[in-house]
């Protein structure tokens, strides 16, 4: 029985930890968490590479595979003459 609180104790440690990286990539938390939770440690690596949508554009643009919109800063191709999301029209 003390085995299993144990065992417990140091899975729900492994969600917070994971919850905590994820959240600080820009991810979600709460998948953090339960990936943290139902996974242990392994969760907690699987958290390190939780990203946001705004860092997964980031990377795109710096990649050179988008451009940032002048007028409503989404993330649009590099090929593309009008903003799908706001109409824009790049020279």
């Amino acid at each position: 029985m003390d085995t299993f609180i144990l065992l417990l104790v140091v899975w729900l440690i492994c969600g917070l930890i994971a919850a905590g990286v994820a959240s600080s990539n820009g991810g979600s938390g709460l998948l953090g968490f339960f990936a943290g939770l139902f996974l242990g440690p392994v969760g907690v690596i699987i958290a390190m590479f939780i990203r946001g949508p705004s860092q997964k554009i980031a990377h795109q643009v710096a990649a050179g595979q988008l451009k940032r919109c002048p007028r409503c800063a989404e993330g649009v191709q590099s090929a593309a003459q009008v903003c799908r999301y706001c109409g824009h029209e790049f020279a």
